[in-house]
């Protein structure tokens, strides 16, 4: 039996993983895209502007839009994680003291 639940919560936490960083770089992917589409619209005056540089944007696309994506699923990962061991906790609490 205690095989069968290490198999279990191994495929379990896989899957986790997998749609996690699926579901981050897609993310990344189309907030990337928008910035992209965003910046290529503007007004050439609009570049002048020191904080506007060609540098400064596309490393704004490379690092900070890379940093959301650990940000979003890692912490929705944590807060999943801990309602369903609340909610699991209760159910087997409530199933043997019954």
């Amino acid at each position: 039996m205690f095989l069968i639940e290490v198999f279990g919560i191994g495929f379990v936490a896989f899957l986790q993983k997998y749609i996690f960083l699926y579901v981050g770089e897609n993310l990344t992917y189309d907030v990337r895209k928008e910035l992209y589409q965003g910046i290529i619209y503007k007004h050439l005056s609009w570049f002048d502007n020191k904080d506007h540089a060609p540098g400064i944007l596309s490393n704004v696309l490379s690092e900070d839009i890379g940093l959301l994506n650990g940000m979003t699923t890692e912490h929705f990962a944590i807060l999943l994680e801990a309602f369903l061991a609340l909610i699991i906790g209760i159910i087997l609490a409530m199933t043997y003291t019954w």
